[in-house]
């Protein structure tokens, strides 16, 4: 059996729950084919939106191999979309996944 696809999210002050949680669920039912990680500026929490906090795991210095990497939407993208050091992580981390995809605002 080959490899479990590592995805990983990026989790953001102001990320969208729903953009975060909704498709982590469809990839944390296939565990034999998907494996979840938590990518941010650093390690720890973060608060969404809505409040609640997600924790990242792995700082956009360290990544780790990615292979699905999802930018939810929300509120925080308005900074975000300024933000030098999360937009020269998408640069440099595009040509190595397979797939990089936007939710809603991302």
């Amino acid at each position: 059996m080959p490899r479990p696809r590592i995805v990983g999210v990026l989790l953001f002050p102001g990320f969208e729950l729903l953009d975060v949680y909704g498709p982590l669920e469809m990839f944390g039912v296939l565990p034999e084919h998907f494996r979840i990680v938590t990518l941010g500026e650093r390690q720890g929490p973060v608060a969404s939106a809505q409040g609640p906090q997600g924790v990242v795991e792995r700082t956009l210095d360290d990544p780790g191999p990615i292979d699905v990497l999802l930018v939810p939407g929300g509120i925080g993208t308005r900074s975000l979309a300024r933000n030098s050091v999360v937009l020269a992580f998408l640069r440099r981390l595009r040509p190595a996944v397979e797939y990089l995809a936007s939710i809603c605002t991302g």
